[in-house]
């Protein structure tokens, strides 16, 4: 594959080890621009569009709770037109924030399938002996012919990547943490008790195995129906409750009580999914809050989608919980309890699934009274 001429690419990561590999992507414009496409749970990160420029997405982040499983992270490439470069990487998260335990990607037994237009598919081990915290996979250069694919499959350091096009903003720290046991807990320190809480649900659309042609399939992933939704109860000193959530349009007000707004449905799993908001100048008035999710349709649990809900206040840690469990007939996850505390916030996983949004809230003693409704 290597040298030959190529419309479209697929990359597929997998791995099973305990750690956490991020797919990237890093890319210079015929104009000059520069950009990236990696997880968004990077500050500035962004999956990117295959649709529209830079037409090029990244699934999702697996792996982020750095436990052994099977991971697979895949990245999308529709089009090379505006490109005079492309450069594929897999970062190790793990030895990225912690140089003092640097283990070699060998160790891993991770790979990288690319699949070209025409289906052809070349696997590329990541065996590198040496430890460090980024491969260097390929690049894709834009010819006379037009783009070339070029093997490296070569460890760099995390300086050499960031000296790649685009790679400057890359932001590796340790302010991405993982809560993956049942009433785990973190505090979030205030850093300015006027910042705004965010509240994010993210999911990945199931792929549309049935029609096209092999790359359609493999590229555009067609299929939208997946619908998830993201809410949360809340409890104010008032003695206030309620719920924010698009179904039944209870999106709340940002700058009158509840103080909670919720930014819009998102029907089709977009990059930037749905997002709540709570208004940092009013944290004070809140007792309790309860983060859920559930499954508007689509989809026949919740693995098949691969949730993420993350919970960020300004540039302080951002806590990331997946919603990885299968559970078929239980479409309401009771996903996270913010309590607020003089020093900060205190977060306190919950991943408890119900039937009902009824359920869920006479589980957490909230109280309100109940009509079905549905989506216009």
């Amino acid at each position: 594959m290597t040298g030959k001429t190529v419309q479209q690419l697929l990359f597929r990561l997998r791995w099973q080890a305990a750690v956490d590999l991020d797919l990237m992507a890093f890319y210079r414009t015929v104009n000059g621009d520069t950009g990236s496409v990696y997880s968004s749970h990077y500050a500035g990160g962004d999956l990117g569009e295959l649709t529209q420029f830079p037409f090029i997405a990244l699934n999702r982040d697996a792996g982020t709770d750095a436990v052994q499983g099977r991971h697979e992270e895949v990245l999308r490439i529709t089009r090379m037109d505006d490109m005079t470069e492309i450069v594929v990487c897999a970062l190790n998260f793990s030895n990225a924030i912690d140089s003092q335990q640097q283990t070699p990607f060998s160790q891993y037994n991770g790979y990288i399938d690319i699949v070209d237009d025409n289906g052809n598919t070349e696997q590329v081990p990541l065996n590198t002996v040496s430890a460090g915290e980024a491969v260097l996979i390929a690049r894709v250069i834009s010819t006379e012919q037009g783009a070339q694919l070029q093997m490296e499959n070569r460890l760099i350091s995390l300086t050499d990547l960031h000296d790649l096009p685009g790679a400057e903003q890359l932001q590796v720290d340790s302010k991405k943490v993982v809560l993956t046991q049942t009433d785990d807990s973190y505090q979030l320190c205030w850093q300015r008790q006027q910042d705004d809480i965010c509240l994010n649900l993210k999911w990945q659309a199931p792929s549309n195995n049935s029609g096209g042609g092999l790359m359609e399939r493999l590229l555009m992933n067609t299929d939208h129906t997946a619908d998830l939704d993201l809410g949360c109860f809340y409890e104010l000193n008032t003695g206030e409750t309620g719920l924010v959530q698009a179904l039944g349009e209870c999106f709340g007000q940002y700058d009158t009580p509840p103080y909670v707004l919720h930014l819009g449905d998102d029907r089709v799993g977009r990059a930037e999914g749905e997002t709540i908001r709570i208004n940092g100048q009013h944290l004070a008035q809140f007792r309790r809050v309860l983060v859920y999710a559930y499954i508007y349709q689509g989809v026949a649990n919740w693995a098949q989608a691969n949730p993420v809900v993350t919970i960020r206040q300004a540039d302080t840690t951002e806590l990331v919980l997946q919603l990885t469990e299968d559970r078929p007939v239980c479409r309401f996850c009771a996903v996270a309890q913010i309590s607020l505390q003089p020093c900060g916030l205190k977060v306190t996983r919950e991943m408890r699934f119900f039937s009902t949004l009824h359920e869920l809230d006479d589980a957490y003693q909230w109280g309100l009274n109940w009509l079905s409704g549905q989506k216009h």
